[in-house]
């Protein structure tokens, strides 16, 4: 069967090179979304990154023969018209239960949205620029092992909204998302953990706020000026019977085939893919082509709202959502997946708060070598992370320099394998 392998390229054009003719050319956007056969992006490669003619030909090898290794295994990317398509056609061969779960409504989504969904962030600006000793550790397939942990549930059921008259005690507080103020001015505390603007929180940050409310004197307090303080839900179902067979399945077949970037991307992709919004994005011309209105009781609601300047022209831009179906899959599983994890990685960083450099999503980087000596810390749970380890200039959470081994320039370590292939 026919299928393409293409580039993004600048200016809305797209490079194509069909397999089985071994042909490339360069088409419009217009034209790209005519096709109607199976096509699929070049996923970042180490040998081919590049966006050539000649490297999309090579990429497109491999490609070949990644596909016809799953084949092997039942799995047929053809079947799929796209990688996305790809991610999740996959992870319903082994487990269907998310088909079957009720729609997330625009209430949920009203509370959700409320939350603060960032990933466990920390750095201390004190070593800004100064080289400095670094000892750096993260957790070996954090997403993947959090969502099938024994300790993870997600809600399997439709929220339902209630005024709380005070918080209840921890081992009384359901799943679900609160209406709370969570203050400290303790600055350990706001090492490990992410406020939300709006004071909302998943029953699991609530819960980590109540267990350390003594060490760090942290104030916690019910909003109970409104109609509704907090959205329960009644039901909840394990992560591992969500993603145990998909992830055990994936994993065997990536240790088959070491060298398959599609078992890895597969791996790698799935909470992405599931946690997406059922979007639309129109101008303020098709505005009126859809019932749109401010108060929600529309058939779409608005997401976000974009203005864009060309040509001294305004031109507004909206994302829209159908009201009734603003996920593409009705799992409820961001909020709880990153609380879960941001927990994980913060109790992580308070074995040696005071020699913290940096924290990063799955990554704590400290000042001295570390000994964790706690079960959930072992040789299988974490690893070190070379990268920034090591005398690291840091700029700041996202940024940090090597010297150079040749030259002993500092260089920024994304850019060092560039900077060595014409370091002389």
């Amino acid at each position: 069967m026919e299928y393409l392998i293409f580039q993004d390229l600048t200016n809305n054009e797209f490079r194509i090179y069909s397999v089985m003719q071994n042909r490339s050319k360069i088409i419009n956007h217009t034209e790209f979304i005519n096709i109607k056969i199976p096509k699929y992006y070049m996923l970042k490669n180490d040998l081919y990154n590049d966006l050539t003619e000649e490297s999309l030909k090579e990429y497109s090898k491999l490609f070949e023969a990644w596909r016809l290794e799953l084949l092997k295994e039942n799995i047929d990317i053809l079947k799929s018209y796209n990688l996305h398509f790809l991610v999740t056609d996959t992870y319903f061969k082994f487990c269907s239960i998310i088909k079957d779960m009720p729609t997330i409504t625009s209430v949920e989504y009203n509370y959700i949205k409320k939350l603060n969904q960032s990933s466990a962030m920390y750095f201390d600006d004190s070593i800004k620029n100064i080289p400095t000793e670094s000892y750096s550790y993260d957790f070996k397939n954090f997403y993947n092992k959090s969502m099938i942990s024994k300790k993870f549930n997600v809600p399997n059921s439709v929220g339902k909204q209630y005024k709380l008259d005070e918080i209840p005690e921890y081992n009384d507080i359901k799943m679900g998302i609160y209406n709370v103020e969570i203050t400290s001015n303790d600055d350990d505390f706001r090492k490990v953990f992410i406020f939300s603007s709006e004071n909302h929180y998943t029953d699991i940050t609530l819960k980590v706020a109540i267990a350390q409310q003594k060490k760090y004197k942290i104030d916690i307090k019910l909003n109970t000026n409104c109609k509704y303080n907090c959205l329960i839900y009644d039901t909840s179902i394990a992560g591992e019977k969500l993603f145990k067979k998909h992830f055990e399945e994936l994993t065997r077949i990536k240790d088959k085939y070491p060298k398959n970037k599609l078992v890895k991307f597969l791996i790698s992709s799935l909470y992405g893919h599931l946690a997406q919004k059922n979007i639309l994005n129109i101008s303020s011309e098709d505005y009126c082509n859809y019932d749109i209105s401010f108060d929600g009781t529309g058939e779409y609601i608005i997401l976000n709202n974009t203005m864009v300047i060309k040509k001294g022209e305004v031109t507004d831009y909206f994302t829209i959502a159908k009201r009734d179906k603003i996920y593409k899959y009705n799992i409820r599983l961001a909020p709880w997946l990153i609380s879960f994890c941001r927990n994980k990685t913060y109790s992580l960083a308070q074995e040696d708060l005071n020699n913290v450099i940096r924290i990063q999503t799955d990554c704590v980087v400290f000042r001295k070598p570390m000994l964790f000596i706690k079960p959930h810390f072992n040789i299988n749970v974490l690893v070190p992370e070379e990268k920034s380890s090591g005398l690291i200039k840091w700029t700041n959470i996202n940024s940090y320099s090597k010297q150079c081994d040749k030259c002993n320039e500092w260089v920024k370590v994304s850019k060092m394998a560039s900077h060595n292939g014409q370091c002389i």
